[in-house]
């Protein structure tokens, strides 16, 4: 991604104006003045957390240099200027943040991470990359294991640009943070609902609005639990039992297996009769030869 424009994060930029506020340090010149306050933010620990290293890229106008220089720092300083040193990094990470989505990825340099947990995180990035490159230009590697190795990484990318699409919105909240009031819970494309997150309205409309009005329709069509018709525990309908596939599963292009509706006709008696029960098996027995076994005692 070195040819990609790159996103910055603004966490932990701020830096109050010091000479504003203390009037001592007015008197002071401005290389006793840095020397004196200059706080490395490296050494505050901030509440973000680094979940995973993702990809890395050079700074512009280091593109071509023969070497990657990992944790080496450039600082810049102009005399003329009353502002602190800033610090160029030949290296930026493309960082992934814990409970952020991957529309929030930020590219990073490796002092800025420092302040934040999960550093560990990006030295083993750096490891892996190195052993990478060193699988690469081994002795001996045929054109086609390196053809390999490098496909691998294409693949890796395009899946990673999967992970920025939203497959279906799960609720949604109102929230006074969100820019037009509202937050919707998404179910991210190839991420288990683990990673589902919230997400300003205003953010996701442009990508989702298909998947936004879809999870609408759902929520009119009154198809959720707590708005389904209310029995009392023994005034509930007799049971009638289901020969085929529910239509809400044959939509889907799916279908049950036989057990399975044996199962589900199981579960349907019960709830008709106001009991409780639970269908499940035991580990490493086999779900389809233990459910029916377990199916089977109970119809004895």
């Amino acid at each position: 991604m070195s040819g990609d424009e790159i996103r910055v994060s603004s966490r932990g930029n701020k830096i109050p104006n010091y000479y504003e506020d203390n009037q001592d340090l007015a008197m002071l010149s401005e290389e006793e003045a840095v020397e004196t306050y200059y706080v490395d933010p490296s050494l505050t620990k901030e509440d973000d957390e680094i979940e995973a290293v993702l990809s890395h890229c050079r700074d512009e106008a280091h593109e071509d240099d023969p070497d990657d220089l990992w944790f080496s720092n450039v600082v810049c300083s102009n005399p003329h200027s009353h502002s602190l040193p800033t610090q160029h990094s030949l290296q930026r990470f493309h960082i992934k943040w814990k409970n952020f989505s991957h529309l929030h990825n930020t590219d990073e340099t490796y002092e800025f991470l420092k302040r934040f947990k999960g550093l560990k995180r990006v030295d083993n990035y750096i490891k892996a990359y190195k052993l990478y490159q060193a699988r690469l230009s081994a002795p001996g590697l045929s054109t086609e294991d390196a053809e390999a190795l490098l496909l691998d990484k294409e693949r890796e990318k395009e899946e990673l640009e999967t992970y920025k699409t939203v497959e279906r919105i799960v609720s949604h909240r109102d929230s006074a943070e969100a820019s037009n009031g509202t937050d919707y819970f998404c179910k991210w494309t190839g991420l288990n609902y683990e990673h589902c997150t919230w997400e300003d309205e205003i953010e996701i409309r442009p990508i989702a609005k298909a998947q936004i009005e879809a999870y609408r329709a759902r929520e009119a069509d009154a198809k959720f639990p707590y708005k389904s018709v209310q029995y009392a525990r023994h005034q509930r309908p007799t049971f009638q039992k289901i020969v085929k596939d529910p239509d809400y599963i044959s939509a889907t292009g799916g279908a049950l297996k036989d057990f399975q509706l044996t199962g589900l006709n199981w579960l349907a008696y019960l709830w008709t009769k106001g009991e409780n029960g639970i269908l499940a098996d035991e580990m490493g027995l086999g779900k389809v030869q233990h459910n029916l076994f377990f199916l089977s005692l109970l119809s004895c």
